[in-house]
């Protein structure tokens, strides 16, 4: 494994894995979202303390709210799906497709094709299979064992790792600038 060409693919997944999650605040309401979860939370909390007092008349009054509840239910659903139009075909710029005959390599792969090294973690492990219960044991054997990758593979651990750390760094830069502003 040549060191340079690790950074770079660790580099080219911190620009993906940050324009992702830009794209997700931007498109994908997660301001929304947590305040349609709020307003969910509050109509249940509501409709519960109503139910425990057997106030039918108030019951009534909360059950009217009920579609527009399930309506912001489904707008909570469809919300993240609005940003996957950006995200992953930027995924596939990055790391290639292979799509009704054609073929695009992608960055990464594209410029390290011989690109190849040891983590000390295998995150595919072989012979997994869900209707299989004999392989479950080799789900659980292979999670400490070492893990060979080549640039896709690379750009996919070294994003997953990125990612919380970014995201870490992020909730609490946001955090910090929100205690500020009050």
């Amino acid at each position: 494994m040549d060191l340079l060409q690790a950074i770079f693919i660790a580099l080219c997944s911190l620009v993906y894995i940050y324009t992702a999650r830009v794209v997700n605040f931007k498109w994908g309401g997660r301001d929304k979202i947590k305040k349609y979860q709020q307003e969910i939370k509050d109509y249940q909390n509501e409709l519960l303390a109503a139910s425990k007092r057997n106030d039918e008349k108030e019951l009534e009054r909360i059950r009217l709210r009920e579609s527009e509840m399930n309506a912001k239910m489904g707008d909570m659903m469809m919300l993240p799906f609005k940003s996957m139009f950006v995200i992953l075909p930027l995924f596939f710029v990055f790391t290639g497709i292979t799509l009704l005959g054609f073929n695009f390599p992608g960055i990464v792969p594209g410029f390290f094709p011989d690109f190849a090294t040891t983590l000390p973690i295998e995150l595919h492990p072989i012979g997994f299979n869900l209707l299989d219960l004999g392989s479950y044991g080799n789900f659980i054997t292979h999670i400490p064992t070492t893990g060979q990758y080549g640039p896709r593979g690379f750009f996919i651990t070294a994003g997953i790792f990125i990612g919380i750390l970014l995201e870490a760094v992020m909730s609490r830069l946001e955090a910090r600038t929100a205690n500020q502003k009050a």
